[in-house]
């Protein structure tokens, strides 16, 4: 007989996420939208080269399923422009 009560075990799903700006396709940002829901297992390939951009793909495990979120907000700061110096004395 069996003397201790098993935890819940853990649910591998595949995610798919849109609406993920291209310069913010990486782990930490998806970590920040699934947890504490999730933990992260990996990318995609198509979605870790960016050889497929039209969704955000990736492998976490859940102990609930139903707790990840159908949508979250998400608040990413653009990239800085770059800035081209075109001459010796440093002007723009």
């Amino acid at each position: 007989m069996l003397s201790r009560t098993l935890d819940t075990l853990f649910s591998k799903v595949v995610i798919e996420v849109d609406g993920i700006p291209a310069h913010a396709w990486d782990l930490d940002t998806a970590s920040k939208l699934l947890a504490p829901q999730c933990w992260l297992e990996r990318l995609d390939g198509a979605t870790s080269s960016k050889s497929d951009m039209s969704t955000f793909k990736l492998t976490a495990w859940t102990k609930d399923p139903a707790s990840i979120p159908a949508a979250k907000n998400l608040l990413i700061a653009e990239p800085e422009a770059q800035r081209v110096i075109n001459n010796a004395r440093g002007e723009n």
